[in-house]
């Protein structure tokens, strides 16, 4: 740009010196053209003085050498006078041309600059400062900072677990708005690195259409919006690209559901108290597992007292002293309803 904007200049301040030069010759052909004017009149004047024979052939032959080289000093300002235009013509053209010249170069130096559309952090640049890129060539990798996605992988019978709740429409809903209606889940991603625990609320984003080969689970990603907004200097950073979090996701609550300790179980049976207060043993089914309980399908009623201590030896018909530990019921509660830290 600099190079065509100083060309721009000097053709410009040529013009302008033709201008003056033109101006000059002008005034210079007046000056001679009076001067020839004067030639001509003594060559006329020494003309009739050598026919008279009053001067020499030398003196007459030396005013017309002098009348003829005025008239070439006339001549030449008027050729010079003549090519002007044409000088000017040809460097308005060349002027004409470097303004295109100018106004293409200004073009690309606009393209050399990238604005993206949305608000970005730039991870990795692939090219240098004056480096000459080609067209599909990468020059840069940016992060959007509105939202960040986290992908999580789940076993497709805990994705049952987490959506044995929700709605049963007609038909699927195409649109990630629609699933999320629909399944009604919600979701919490926390990250846990030697002293530093952050948590940040999340919601679905969307549903892999396969299941990993490898692993067999089913790839879930959740969004959390403007994690840069959200972010506490020294409690909770940022999410960036390969940050390894947790990610905890939220169903439908599961009505009439019971729900056991694992210690509880027996080969498929659990020790109740009859009304006698003597041990029974009954058969349960089981819906599904979950951490440190079973969630059951059927084989025990809700006014039933469960067995949860270890009976050393169980033997059906002997006699119990109940008593209730609030503790563990409360423990259990807590990690069925999905507050406690166990999940």
């Amino acid at each position: 740009i600099a190079q065509m904007e100083a060309s721009i200049q000097s053709i410009r301040a040529q013009l302008a010196e033709l201008d003056a030069q033109a101006q000059n010759y002008r005034t210079s052909l007046e000056i001679e053209q009076k001067s020839l004017a004067l030639n001509k009149k003594e060559l006329d004047r020494r003309k009739k003085l050598f026919t008279k024979d009053t001067i020499s052939a030398s003196q007459y032959d030396q005013q017309r050498l002098s009348y003829y080289a005025q008239l070439t000093k006339v001549q030449t300002l008027k050729n010079s006078l003549n090519l002007i235009p044409a000088n000017r013509k040809s460097l308005k053209a060349n002027l004409a041309l470097n303004e295109v010249r100018l106004k293409d170069a200004k073009l690309d130096l606009e393209y050399t600059t990238i604005k993206v559309p949305f608000d970005c952090r730039i991870t990795d640049v692939k090219v240098e400062m004056s480096q000459f890129v080609q067209k599909g060539q990468v020059i840069a990798f940016a992060d959007g900072t509105k939202t960040s996605e986290i992908a999580a992988q789940v076993p497709m019978d805990k994705m049952r677990n987490v959506i044995s709740a929700a709605k049963h429409p007609d038909s699927i809903p195409a649109d990630n708005v629609g699933l999320r209606e629909v399944l009604a889940i919600t979701a919490s991603v926390r990250l846990k690195t030697g002293d530093l625990s952050a948590e940040w609320d999340a919601q679905l984003s969307r549903i892999d259409a396969t299941i990993d080969p490898q692993t067999r689970t089913l790839g879930i990603i959740v969004v959390v919006e403007e994690p840069y907004k959200k972010m506490i200097v020294g409690v909770r950073p940022p999410l960036v690209r390969n940050m390894f979090c947790e990610v905890e996701l939220r169903g439908r609550s599961i009505p009439g559901k019971i729900v056991i300790p694992r210690s509880a179980l027996h080969d498929g049976h659990v020790y109740v108290m009859n009304s006698e207060n003597r041990l029974a043993r009954k058969k349960v089914g089981l819906d599904f597992p979950q951490t440190n309980f079973y969630v059951l399908k059927n084989g025990l009623n809700p006014d039933e007292w469960l067995i949860v201590s270890d009976l050393i030896p169980a033997i059906e018909g002997m006699l119990l002293e109940p008593h209730e530990d609030k503790s563990l019921g409360d423990m259990l509660a807590a990690e069925a309803v999905g507050e406690s830290e166990i999940k």
